[in-house]
């Protein structure tokens, strides 16, 4: 059995990312599922925001996985360790550099940021900047073990980073609140920039011929692959989740972070079929081979996840949110399935973007982003209620996917990211 799924590693490949994520996940829910049962609506509701506005912050870092994810595949699809290597000592230099800056930005604002977040102390805001320093070095660390097929070390990170947050920060919650589980959630992001750091010690000695970058397609990537990925990451991150802190009452933000759990669930159920998709995809374009049929099964993979996961949170969405967050969030049962839906969209979307920028297809960019910021600028000036933010958010991530598929059927283009080297 094991034999026949590594002779076909996509679905080889498929499977341990799969399993690392489906695992780390779960450990990341019972973060949150025990997170508002011990500490109740209103704090529950400061936590979902802060960890949303970390992910949202950290937006380019997610940029940045794909930029070196796309380089690493092609170094690896071309057999030049050497490059590899290189590209290894300068994504963790920077990376470092930029995790420093985070915290002291962070640091410094943390009075207008708390003022913000409608919040007593800057504490919160000071440990979310450790938490947003850590967890951008770590995503941007994973752009080597993805763009090298080394998904075992990818998943890997991602179980650490969750155990470590649920093992610590749910004992911290119970005795210090939600100072006690951001903590816990920046020991987990701390513990992963470990496990990084210590899986790539082989390629961060001396050794490695410096590379030449292509700087058009540098150029390229920055100014489309980066704007489209910058939005998509920013969506991914539930933005709406600190809008709606900011805006409503603490009661109904509360309510709303826990219908935004179950669309988080949603967008980690899909999470490693992108992952997967845009090196295989990188593949195929190094060999020439017909991209199309790879993007057809990720999107049949993609719907057989959604369809049954649409329909509990169809029949019974207040069962649903209080099996995850308590029955304290009943009453968020109403936004649940639009939610649902709305992640879902946003999933698949993610699914078909990685799927084009892996073949150098960047037509849909422009029109994506246009339509993610328009979806972000209207819901941040019109907001009446919780459900119309929801409804805004379905048809601000359906429209995105439509989006996502401009150019899909192009022709594939063959020119490399990098330069002679």
């Amino acid at each position: 059995m094991i034999s026949r799924l590594r002779e076909n590693d996509l679905v080889y490949h498929g499977t341990i990312v799969f399993a690392g994520i489906i695992i780390a996940s779960l450990f990341n829910y019972l973060y949150y599922m025990l997170a508002g049962r011990v500490m109740g609506v209103e704090p529950y509701g400061e936590l979902i925001s802060l960890n949303a506005a970390v992910f949202a912050v950290a937006a380019p870092a997610g940029v940045a996985q794909i930029v070196v994810a796309r380089l690493a595949a092609e170094f690896d699809a071309t057999a030049n360790r050497s490059a590899l290597r290189s590209l290894t000592r300068m994504t963790v230099g920077w990376a470092s550099v930029l995790a420093v800056l985070a915290v002291s930005v962070v640091v410094v604002l943390r009075e207008p940021l708390a003022a913000f977040f409608h919040l007593a102390s800057t504490q919160p805001i000071v440990v979310s900047a450790v938490t947003l320093a850590a967890f951008a070095f770590a995503t941007i660390q994973r752009g080597i073990f993805q763009g090298s097929h080394r998904f075992g070390e990818m998943s890997l990170s991602y179980l650490i980073e969750g155990s470590v947050r649920f093992g610590i920060g749910i004992p911290l919650a119970i005795q210090h609140g939600v100072v006690g589980a951001l903590v816990g959630f920046a020991i987990g992001e701390i513990a992963c920039v470990g496990y990084s750091l210590w899986a790539l010690r082989g390629s961060l000695g001396p050794g490695g011929r410096p590379f030449r970058i292509n700087s058009r397609s540098v150029a390229e990537i920055a100014s489309r692959v980066g704007i489209a990925q910058l939005v998509l990451t920013v969506l991914c991150a539930q933005y709406d989740v600190a809008l709606v802190r900011h805006f409503f009452e603490a009661n109904a933000a509360g309510l709303y972070a826990a219908a935004a759990l179950l669309g988080r669930a949603m967008l980690s159920l899909l999470a490693f079929i992108p992952t997967l998709i845009m090196p295989k995809a990188t593949a195929l374009t190094t060999r020439g081979a017909a991209g199309l049929p790879l993007l057809v099964t990720a999107l049949a993979v993609s719907v057989a996840i959604i369809a049954p996961a649409a329909l509990i949170a169809a029949i019974a969405p207040s069962g649903l949110v209080a099996l995850f967050a308590g029955n304290a969030f009943r009453e968020a049962g109403p936004l649940v399935f639009t939610y649902v839906a709305a992640a879902s969209a946003l999933g698949l979307a993610n699914v078909v973007a990685a799927y084009q920028i892996g073949l150098h297809r960047y037509a849909f960019v422009w029109p994506a982003a246009a339509v993610g910021v328009a979806e972000v600028i209207t819901i941040s000036l019109w907001h009446p209620s919780l459900s119309a933010v929801v409804w805004l958010l379905f048809f601000g991530h359906a429209t995105f996917l439509a989006a996502t598929f401009i150019g899909v059927g192009s022709k594939q283009n063959l020119r490399s990211f990098s330069g002679d080297f």
